[in-house]
């Protein structure tokens, strides 16, 4: 009987033809991927308009936000991306220079324009909004961008053929380190990208807080009307500054040390006189020429608060007896919905109310956390905005230095003063380079 079972299952077998998962030949998860690739590296040309929605569900929160980009780009380095929601970044490069701004900093920088778009691909500032995503877009205009698309992939799955929106599409699913994203292809003609999703979850710590496991947190991308082999205006290619914009020295930041100093630094920090959670009240001039103050602006909501506010507790309370005082400001939040998460995360520690946003502002929060290290005579010495790990142990060092007499902020003014003296050269050097080479060979760059 069991030989005549498993011969049955064989003859179904071949009646119904082979499994695409069991045959040898059928193309894996990261083939549809290279043959999309190789389309877009075929294009001298494209424009899309792309669509990103986060969404974060759980442990009481309820959010989600969407963004809009309008990209055209023309090989080698001609590009139009201009966003709309979200940090609003736009980048505009003619060929020669490029131009980077943020509408919710109010910043752009100026620089040359990169010969390979690898340089944008690779920064994390292009990326769409999380680490472990990557702006497809983007890669599409470097010269191998299958590469960039599938680095450091450790999983891959077909989960076969769909529709998305009226379009049959190849829908895949790939693993990355701690996040899982799925990808859908255009099938039956051109093989366009129609949408990415990531989900973070599993990426999410947030420093041993309960909230994480609840949470779930996912960001999708969406691409329509997809135009290609066209010749774009030049006037898609220039740049007008914002209104009330800064001009700085670098936004293509890769770490602190490209960092522009805080404002507040070397200066004295602006009143601090704000209820506290207690009832009490949070004064900084009560500290005057007596102690150091731990300044941190959070919310409940923040992820990178939560991960961050029990090494500021520990902090605390390692220099409790040294002459540091900390104050948690929460910003724009209700008392029961703080001592609520006080009571889940067990954080003791004294919270100020900025229930109207006033002190944020006088302190120019553009995002948070956002800790400030104020010495004994009320000069903020240190400005940390997000949160990393191992910061413990930078908190330690900085306040020694501090409750030592040390002005750790004018040191940091002037070594990035150099930093930015020695990069300017370096790029007018770069341009006399490049000037010099159009003279030697005017055929090669000309367009």
């Amino acid at each position: 009987m069991r030989r005549m079972t498993l011969a049955a299952a064989g003859l179904l077998f071949l009646a119904l033809g082979q499994s695409p998962a069991l045959c040898a030949d059928a193309p894996k998860p990261e083939d549809f991927v290279r043959k999309m690739c190789d389309f877009y590296k075929g294009q001298k040309s494209f424009s899309v308009k792309a669509e990103t929605k986060v969404e974060i569900h759980g442990a009481g929160i309820n959010n989600s936000s969407k963004s809009d980009q309008h990209v055209i780009f023309e090989r080698p380095n001609r590009l139009s991306l201009r966003g709309e929601g979200g940090p609003g970044l736009s980048v505009v490069s003619d060929g020669d220079t490029m131009y980077v701004a943020v509408a919710v900093t109010k910043k752009y920088m100026k620089t040359d324009a990169p010969e390979s778009m690898s340089e944008l691909a690779e920064n994390t500032l292009f990326n769409i909004g999380a680490p472990g995503s990557t702006n497809f877009v983007v890669d599409f205009m470097t010269d191998d961008p299958a590469k960039l698309i599938l680095k450091d992939v450790s999983a891959s799955k077909d989960l076969g053929a769909t529709k998305i929106g009226g379009q049959p599409a190849r829908h895949l699913k790939f693993t990355r380190g701690k996040v899982d994203w799925e990808i859908w292809i255009a099938e039956g003609g051109e093989p366009r990208l129609l949408e990415v999703s990531y989900d973070l979850s599993r990426m999410i710590r947030l420093g041993g807080a309960n909230a994480a496991k609840q949470l779930k947190v996912s960001l999708t991308q969406s691409f329509n009307d997809w135009k290609f082999g066209f010749t774009p205006s030049p006037k898609e290619f220039t740049f007008t500054p914002p209104k009330n914009a800064k001009e700085v020295h670098n936004l293509l930041r890769r770490g602190e040390e490209d960092e522009e100093p805080s404002p507040l630094l070397g200066k004295a920090a602006p009143k601090v006189d704000v209820e506290r959670l207690d009832g009490k009240r949070v004064k900084l001039a009560d500290h005057s020429n007596k102690d150091v103050v731990m300044l941190d602006m959070w919310a409940t909501w923040c992820g990178p608060c939560r991960a961050e506010l029990p090494h500021l507790v520990q902090v605390a309370k390692d220099y409790k007896d040294k002459g540091v005082a900390f104050y948690a400001i929460d910003l724009r939040e209700s008392k029961d919905k703080i001592n609520e998460f006080l009571k889940k995360e067990k954080l003791d520690m004294t919270v100020g109310l900025d229930s109207k946003g006033a002190l944020a502002e006088a302190y120019g929060v553009e995002g948070i956390p956002m800790l400030m290290l104020i010495d004994k005579k009320g000069v903020v010495q240190v400005v940390h905005i997000g949160y990393e790990e191992g910061i413990e142990k930078v908190l330690h060092k900085e306040l020694d230095s501090i409750l030592a007499g040390k002005d750790l902020a004018t040191a940091t003014i002037s070594e990035f003063d150099a930093k930015k003296k020695a990069a300017e050269a370096a790029r007018a050097k770069r341009r006399q380079e490049r000037e010099k080479a159009k003279k030697a060979n005017p055929e090669q760059t000309a367009r």
